[in-house]
Parts: C-alpha cells; sequence; structure tokens
C-alpha cells in the first residue's frame, strides 16, 4: 500500500531523478491494486527547481513556512477588509519580512543562487489560493504559480506617502486602491496580451517545422524507394548474370 510518508519522499525527490522515482511509486500501487492511486501518481509533473525548493523549505523550516502562511492570510484579509492604508501597509510590511526569510532559507538549502521573482510569485500565489496554501504547508506544491491581482494594490499603498488625519486619508486611500486596481488590471492584460503573442508564435513556429519535417519525410521516402528499386534492379541483373554463367558452364561440360 502506497502511504503519505511514501508520496513524501516523492516530492523530496531531486527534479533530475523525480521522473524515475514517481514511475516506480506508481508501479507500486497498482501491484497493491491501488489503481486511482497508481492514475493519481503518474499525473504529477516533474517540478521545476523552484517548486522543489520551496517544498524543501515546507519540509524544513516548518516555523518559516507557518509564519509566511499567517502573513498572506494577514495580507489578503487586510485588503479585502479595506482596513485603510496603514494596516494594509503593516501586513505588507510582515508579508515582505516574512519572504525575506523564506528566501534566505532557501538560498541555504540550493547552497546557490536562486530565481528569486519565480519563488516569490509562487509564494503569493499559493497563499492567496486556500487548496495552494494547504499543498505548500505539506510540501506538496506541483506548479509554479503566479501572484493575485492584488499585488499590484498592496505595492502601490506600500509606497504611499504617510496618511493624513483620517477623514483626509480615507478619500485619498480610496482613489489609491481604485488606481492601484486599474494599474493591476491594465498590467494583467498586457502581460496576458504578450502571452497569446508568444504562444501564437510558438504555434506558427511549431507548423512550420512540421511541414519542414514532412518535406524532409517526403524526400527520404522518395530516396528510399529509389534505393528499393535500385536494388531489385540490381537483384535481377544479378540474377540474369549468374543463370548466363550457369547456362555457359553447362554447355562447357558438354562432350563436344
Amino acid at each position: 500500500m502506497i502511504d503519505d510518508t511514501e508520496l513524501d519522499a516523492l516530492f523530496a525527490t531531486p527534479p533530475a531523478s523525480f521522473i524515475g522515482a514517481r514511475n516506480a511509486l506508481a508501479s507500486k500501487a497498482r501491484e497493491a491494486g491501488q489503481k486511482d492511486r497508481a492514475r493519481q501518481i503518474d499525473a504529477l509533473r516533474k517540478p521545476t527547481t523552484v517548486v522543489w525548493l520551496i517544498n524543501q523549505l515546507a519540509r524544513d523550516r516548518h516555523a518559516e513556512v507557518a509564519g509566511l502562511l499567517t502573513a498572506g492570510q494577514r495580507l489578503r484579509e487586510a485588503s479585502l477588509k479595506g482596513s485603510g492604508p496603514a494596516p494594509l501597509r503593516e501586513a505588507n510590511e510582515a508579508w515582505r519580512a516574512a519572504v525575506a526569510r523564506a528566501l534566505r532559507e532557501i538560498r541555504r538549502i540550493a547552497g546557490r543562487g536562486i530565481d528569486e521573482p519565480r519563488i516569490v510569485a509562487t509564494l503569493a500565489g499559493a497563499v492567496a489560493d486556500p487548496a495552494q496554501a494547504e499543498r505548500l504547508a505539506r510540501g506538496r506544491l506541483t506548479d509554479e504559480l503566479q501572484p493575485p491581482g492584488i499585488e499590484g494594490v498592496l505595492d502601490a499603498l506600500a509606497k504611499a506617502p504617510p496618511s493624513r488625519p483620517r477623514a483626509a486619508a480615507e478619500p485619498r486611500a480610496g482613489m489609491a486602491v481604485s488606481n492601484a486596481t486599474s494599474l493591476a488590471e491594465e498590467r494583467r492584460q498586457r502581460e496576458a496580451a504578450k502571452e497569446l503573442r508568444e504562444r501564437e508564435h510558438a504555434a506558427a513556429k511549431a507548423r512550420k517545422e512540421a511541414l519542414r519535417a514532412d518535406e524532409v519525410a517526403a524526400r527520404l521516402e522518395r530516396r528510399a524507394k529509389a534505393a528499393v528499386d535500385e536494388a531489385a534492379a540490381a537483384r535481377r541483373t544479378a540474377d540474369e548474370a549468374a543463370r548466363r554463367a550457369e547456362a555457359l558452364a553447362t554447355k562447357a561440360r558438354q562432350p563436344s
């Protein structure tokens, strides 16, 4: 039977060895009659280095990840409740401090340079989604994630000037949130348009490569057919030569 300990061991496996370990675990599940579990294991994709490092952080530093999740939840609540600039700024600062601690530990785990932007984006995306947050807590993330749109709002508020008395601050805060939200939406639209262009370019490139491959295959097929025809002609010529040689030999053996 496949238990959570064996599944956790799979997520602890370095990316280079993941496929082999996954296939072995899936085979073991099938042999144990756990067909559904085997299919789930087979569906697991090889993690990127970013995802693997974050999962190891969750395994090695439970307190750091718990603090990160708490800070992320506090930030979500402050942003959704509209608590005002000061509480939101404090929650944002706590979140940034938790991320800084996480990055420090991830560098220690990696023992080398790390891709900080992708790691931070995945951490932000994980804490924004309860299901992903649970996977993060268990060290079982499977994909890199993108931060939620509110990130742009929080960045704008974090850079805002100190608040004035409450009566004057609240309208300004509302305008800041509105403007930041618009900017975040525009940024998402630009990124979506860019991604669409990149996919269309990749698709066009793939179609060209497929056509080129078809042409190459056709040429090779024609060459192979020509080679087969030439070989058949050569065999016929050789057979004819052999028959003539045999006829001459038979004639030579006959008495004069």
